[in-house]
């Protein structure tokens, strides 16, 4: 891929861009109305384990948002905190596409910790109000490290 597609369709990028970013901040603030407003009517939201198995699914945005917060906010005392990186868009008219690597922190209440890596694949739509929205976000799990008591061990999750 060159940087023509960049160049040629430059603000579109920065707000594909925006869009991804947008997601991670209303997820470390618990912002579930934010999180909502960025998938499309009928978007579709799944998880899926290293070997794409498809571990949960969720349709809609209001379902895709109440499923989020109930991962988020179920996972008990503890605290996560999301973060993106190498983020690469294309955009194809009223269409794009983006990836992402991602990294989350979990901080438990009993002082464990751990770390999860995982990849989103993502297709965007410009919807008629001229917003770029999440159509459909897949995110892959790579692998999760336990930091607990000074121990690093991989497992699938």
């Amino acid at each position: 891929m060159t940087t023509d597609n960049v160049v040629n369709n430059l603000a579109d990028h920065v707000a594909v861009r925006h869009v991804v970013d947008r997601y991670t901040d209303a997820l470390n603030w618990r912002d579930w109305d934010i999180l909502e407003s960025l998938f499309t009517n009928d978007a579709v939201w799944v998880v899926t384990n290293p070997t794409g198995e498809i571990q949960e699914k969720r349709e809609g945005r209001q379902g895709i948002a109440a499923g989020i917060q109930g991962l988020v906010e179920g996972s008990g005392d503890g605290d996560v905190v999301q973060m993106n990186h190498a983020t690469v868009v294309h955009v194809n008219g009223e269409r794009a596409t983006a990836r992402s690597t991602m990294e989350s922190m979990y901080f438990l209440p009993d002082g464990a910790g751990m770390q999860l890596f995982a990849m989103y694949d993502d297709t965007l739509v410009r919807e008629q109000d001229g917003e770029w929205r999440f159509e459909r976000r897949e995110w892959r799990t790579k692998a999760m490290l336990g930091t607990a008591v000074g121990q690093s061990s991989q497992a699938n999750a």
